[in-house]
């Protein structure tokens, strides 16, 4: 039968391990390196894990417990419940190193760092769960069944595996065939058959579904074997996915499948990314879960009034065939036209074949060797045409009635998450001054020479420090528009983020230079080390600067923050709250953490929610070289400062 199934929602979607290996793959392939940032919910039955790179790139990887994961470019935010909290401290900072599919199960397995294994079950309640040496370590939702546990400090335990259909040889059919049941529901109880390729292996095999197993003769079993050997090999190299839509998203699959094209008249999307694919099929899902009616639009309304306008032609389309197969009928039946005149007008049904002396009408196949039983045939065919039109046109007035009370409903959005695009400044260390003036300088050696040789402009002034171990700063447009105040300021972050910090010194001297006068020529007979310059001419001094960082969470231009640091007067201009930290003997991962405590404290009324998103890892980055101390703790520019000791 046709199985012409509705998805308003991708609820219906049957998502099989030939599907999770590709989106594995790629989330193995682009997410390795890449530790856990935050953990977000992101609907009843999804969390959004964000991630950062070692070089300062973000990405989501949205696990959505009932169907899939995948790497998305936003995502819905919601409220965090206990148990997805308490999931999140064991998440956090884990790096990945890598991602498989478990062969033949809908899970996916991500291999962490230090030491974890995090397993995504896509089946049953569905669950998200962290394992440390063999044992459950944590679980989004714990479980105890008959064949399995999932418990806090339980082994962790995979489901037992069912052999595959796709591994069946043709005697292990033979045997699953000696049955009165249908034809599919044999194979199925026998193996690990997903329905949408079970039902694509018969159609390609021209066996009807609902034969009964026992009368398959040999050569169509043979026919099947050689085709599942087929599929099989085609479903395990698969690295894309296509996509077939309907009033919604009709199916996902590894590979084309020929049936659902000729017989419901779907169109493939092929998507080389898996996570395109995945995103494309479950964003609905995702919207309406946590939005109701009113999500999504104007963008779904658009959309589906593009999906009831295909309905209705798709069904125009049926209707016309099921009239002219009718018709054909009745002349085959009254003898007014011949078998083979018949068979040749068939031609261009793009649900018809003729296989041998077999007419294959969609998945029903009857012998033309009797022109009365293809008349019949073709009765019933268009019968079934009528009937997917009827349905479809069901589905389109039913979109339609949707489409009016989305323009009813009130547009609901929650917060969204979304990955934003590194900018160049911030894999080196940068702040803003109190002028506005952007001003970057290196990491290391290697950052050092990528910042001079690629982003130095002639506008722009370049920093040094007179000491060994000293960062290149840039000041962006400095040339002509830096302030006292602005020099000053950038000269003190060269000097902080120097190795003068590590050796505990005090005050330091900087001075800056033009970009003429930089060089990365060594004089005849001399070597520049990698990250050296040589600087020419006369040098403008900055003296007596003292060695002072501010490190805190800084207004965004969007209207979010995220954490910063550099001088004191820079930050303050921006800051919301930041620490004062001055050369000590306080260890960087210490002082990371006391700054997330402290800040997060000193947040006033109002901001109370952005203590969510302060992490350690981020202040880390931020930090000079060497040890430090805590001198005091400030508000912003606008509000008072609160000094501790």
């Amino acid at each position: 039968m046709f199985n012409l199934r509705s998805a308003s929602l991708a609820s219906a979607l049957d998502l099989t391990w030939f599907e999770l290996r590709p989106a594995a793959i790629e989330i193995g392939a682009r997410l390795r390196g890449y530790y856990i940032n935050n953990v977000y919910r992101s609907g009843p039955h999804a969390l959004t894990l964000r991630l950062r790179s070692p070089e300062g790139g973000e990405s989501l990887l949205i696990v959505h417990t009932r169907r899939a994961a995948w790497i998305a470019e936003s995502a819905p935010r919601l409220e965090m419940d206990d148990r997805a909290r308490r999931l999140r401290d064991h998440l956090l900072r884990l790096r990945i190193s890598g991602a498989a599919a478990v062969r033949n199960e809908r899970i996916i397995e991500i291999v962490a760092e230090p030491d974890r294994r995090i397993y995504a079950e896509f089946f049953g309640v569905g669950n998200l769960v962290v394992v440390s040496g063999g044992r459950v370590e944590a679980a989004l939702n714990s479980v105890k069944g008959r064949s399995r546990d999932v418990l806090p400090g339980a082994p962790y335990e995979l489901p037992k595996p069912r052999r595959s259909i796709f591994e069946a040889g043709p005697e292990e059919l033979a045997e699953a065939l000696r049955t009165g049941r249908p034809l599919n529901r044999a194979l199925g109880l026998a193996f690990l058959a997903p329905t949408k390729y079970l039902e694509e292996a018969l159609w390609r095999s021209g066996l009807e579904p609902t034969t009964p197993a026992e009368s398959v003769a040999p050569a169509d079993l043979g026919r099947l074997a050689e085709e599942l050997s087929r599929m099989g090999s085609e479903l395990e190299s698969a690295t894309s996915l296509y996509l077939y839509r309907g009033d919604g998203v009709l199916e996902v699959s590894a590979i084309r499948l020929r049936r659902l094209e000729e017989i419901a008249g779907a169109s493939p999307e092929l998507h080389e990314s898996p996570s395109r694919a995945l995103d494309a099929a479950l964003r609905a899902e995702l919207a309406e879960e946590e939005g109701g009616e009113g999500a999504g639009a104007p963008e779904e309304t658009r959309r589906l009034e593009q999906v009831a306008e295909e309905q209705e032609a798709r069904a125009r389309s049926l209707s016309e065939r099921a009239s002219s197969l009718r018709a054909l009928a009745a002349r085959l039946a009254s003898g007014e036209l011949g078998l083979e005149d018949a068979l040749r007008s068939l031609e261009g049904d793009a649900g018809v074949r003729l296989v041998g002396r077999q007419l294959l009408l969609g998945d029903t196949r009857v012998s033309t060797d009797n022109p009365q039983a293809v008349s019949s045939a073709l009765y019933g065919y268009a019968k079934r045409l009528e009937s997917a039109a009827s349905s479809l046109l069901s589905r389109a007035a039913e979109i339609r009635d949707r489409l009016g009370r989305l323009e009813l409903a009130p547009p609901l959005r929650p917060d969204e998450l979304k990955v934003r695009e590194v900018r160049w400044y911030e894999r080196h260390r940068w702040f803003l001054t109190s002028g506005g003036l952007l001003a970057v300088g290196g990491r290391d050696a290697s950052g050092n020479s990528a910042l001079v040789r690629r982003h130095l402009e002639p506008g722009d002034l370049v920093f040094h420090a007179e000491i060994v171990g000293s960062p290149f700063f840039i000041l962006k447009g400095g040339r002509s528009s830096a302030r006292a105040e602005d020099l000053e300021e950038v000269a003190q972050a060269t000097v902080s983020f120097s190795r003068a910090w590590r050796e505990g010194l005090a005050a330091a001297d900087a001075y800056y230079v033009y970009p003429e006068q930089v060089s990365a020529s060594a004089p005849s007979g001399e070597y520049l080390p990698r990250g050296s310059f040589m600087i020419r001419g006369p040098r403008n001094y900055v003296r007596g600067l003292r060695l002072e960082v501010a490190v805190g969470l800084c207004s965004e231009p969007d209207g979010g923050a995220s954490p910063c640091s550099g001088p004191r007067r820079s930050v303050d201009e921006r800051g919301l709250v930041y620490i004062l930290l001055e050369p000590g003997h306080l260890r960087a991962s210490d002082v990371a953490s006391k700054a997330v405590r402290i800040i997060s404290d000193h947040l006033p009324q109002g901001l109370e929610g952005l203590r969510g998103g302060l992490r350690v890892d981020d202040f880390l980055r931020l930090l000079p070289p060497g040890g430090s101390r805590i001198v005091g703790i400030a508000r912003g520019k606008r509000l008072r400062e609160v000094r501790v000791g």
